[in-house]
């Protein structure tokens, strides 16, 4: 499951369509979408099961994110790709810029941004403590070798 189709991305564009024959073809756009999602995944499974289910308020945000990052190598090719140049710059509406949405990719791994309604992962951070499970608060002993 894709957090963002081809049409999502279409939709950032204006004057561009994708097709088989275009300089961004649908066949890139959908391996891009793939990688996009990969990238996200790699963050969010470190708090989240993934992928974060279409039912989830959470989804919406990645498929937000999913799209931008798209669409910002969708961007870097056709500017790149134009001989004139003359609607790479103007043919992508660019609510957030890379920056801001890799930093909230971010802020999702570390807690700070959470995603209303996915599933938490059972372990917890992904490290287990014996002391921490059963609530032993740790004792150390001034000049006597614990270890």
């Amino acid at each position: 499951m894709a957090y963002c189709e081809l049409d999502d991305v279409q939709a950032e564009f204006k004057n561009t369509t994708f097709s088989g024959s275009t300089l961004v073809t649908d066949d890139n756009v959908s391996a891009f979408i793939v990688q996009a999602d990969a990238l996200i995944n790699s963050y969010v499974a470190k708090r989240y099961e993934t992928p974060v289910l279409e039912t989830a308020d959470g989804f919406f945000l990645l498929k937000m994110i999913s799209t931008g990052i798209v669409a910002e190598r969708v961007r870097g090719i056709l500017e790149v790709k134009q001989a004139t140049n003359k609607d790479g710059e103007q043919n992508v509406r660019r609510p957030m810029s890379m920056a801001v949405l890799m930093g909230m990719l971010k802020d999702i791994s570390t807690g700070k941004l959470p995603l209303a309604d996915a599933i938490p992962i059972s372990g917890g951070t992904g490290l287990y403590s014996e002391n921490s499970a059963n609530f032993i608060e740790p004792e150390f002993k001034k000049g006597s070798t614990q270890w």
